[in-house]
């Protein structure tokens, strides 16, 4: 049996800072949930409710993007007191859920910089991270999981699953600052290869989405109330947290 999903989605781009790309953006953050059956049933049944509260006229998925710009309807009719307490409601509802929680974060201009044309896709770079460490909690509690991302992704790249079945090939590890595993990771404990949602669809993903721009907002403009109000919830055992991961070391 299953004991937890984990739903993942990106803030950031992952393209390279000037002079080699465009993107504006230093970090590139892959996070998301991991839910117990029970969490997701409380997500599916609780979430509609919290949009019915705040909209006459529903959106087609909750975006924090949305909310905090105030530029893309509906979510713009609402002032600015009703946007916070949409927020606010949201994040109450994660937190009585109790997930676990994991980000890995890749510093693209250090990525760069150390190591140039060997550098690592960030995209690829924070999947690999960010399912490995999920595969380790599963491992560490005995149990088993599977993930589920935003179609979208799949859309855009048709080597996501290739990434994913040399994963379970190969010997595969990731080391950051905030993560240094003594042992080979091949997901044992992760019984499918990734699977896509329409996040429209899945307020797991929704969910991970508001997960994922709160850490890219800590990193990228160091504002941490809303991270703070979630970080007791990431990976962590007894003696340390292990994420957020940022990566490189």
């Amino acid at each position: 049996m299953i004991k937890y999903t984990l739903y993942l989605d990106a803030s950031g781009d992952f393209g390279w800072r000037p002079p080699y790309g465009n993107s504006q953006s230093k970090f590139y953050v892959l996070a998301g949930l991991a839910l117990t059956p029970e969490a997701e049933y409380k997500a599916k049944t609780e979430l509609p409710n919290i949009v019915d509260k705040y909209f006459t006229s529903k959106p087609k998925e909750l975006k924090y993007t949305y909310i905090i710009s105030n530029k893309i309807e509906p979510f713009k009719s609402l002032d600015e007191n009703q946007r916070k307490a949409l927020s606010d409601d949201i994040f109450t509802l994660i937190l009585e859920m109790s997930p676990i929680l994991f980000a890995t974060v890749v510093d693209k201009e250090k990525l760069k910089e150390r190591y140039g044309d060997r550098a690592y896709d960030p995209k690829y770079l924070s999947l690999i991270s960010t399912i490995s460490r999920f595969s380790m909690m599963l491992k560490r509690n005995s149990d088993t999981g599977q993930v589920i991302m935003d179609d979208e992704h799949a859309r855009k790249d048709k080597d996501l699953q290739k990434t994913i079945h040399k994963l379970r090939a190969n010997d595969t590890i990731i080391r950051s600052r905030n993560y240094n595993p003594p042992s080979i990771e091949r997901l044992e404990r992760i019984t499918n290869s990734i699977l896509f949602s329409h996040s429209e669809a899945s307020e797991g993903i929704q969910l991970a989405d508001f997960i994922a721009k709160v850490v890219w907002i800590k990193y990228t403009h160091a504002k941490i109330n809303r991270f703070m109000q979630i970080e007791k919830l990431f990976d962590h055992n007894e003696y340390r947290y292990f994420d957020p991961c940022l990566i490189p070391k």
